[in-house]
């Protein structure tokens, strides 16, 4: 899938796996943020479970209890890394991460 506007320039692209979750993104330099590139692992239950640079470095890391996300831990940051979840929730602190379809919780 490729976004960006008609008349602009391409800021972004996404892969998708068979099962349709989503495996890179990748932004151009055009993009806000610059060029990068964000992989997405998962479990066997399709969990979330890392967010990696486009060299396998961990950025943020899901924990799950069964179904229920309950933290996720930021990788390369100072102070507190870890950010405890309530369900499919942030904690009101950390709203600004933003819950994602119900799967897990990504600022993507």
């Amino acid at each position: 899938m490729r976004q960006g506007t008609p008349a602009g320039p391409l800021l972004a692209t996404y892969d998708y796996d068979h099962k349709g979750r989503r495996v890179r993104k990748s932004t151009m330099a055009a993009a806000p943020q610059g060029a990068t590139t964000t992989l997405y692992l998962y479990d066997h239950a399709d969990h979330l479970l890392v967010e990696a640079d486009g060299a396998g470095n961990p950025g943020i890391t899901y924990v799950w209890r069964e179904d229920t996300p309950i933290a996720l831990i930021r990788h390369g940051v100072s102070g507190n890394p870890i950010i405890p979840t309530c369900g499919n929730r942030i904690f009101p602190a950390h709203r600004s991460e933003g819950v994602r379809d119900g799967k897990g919780i990504s600022g993507v």
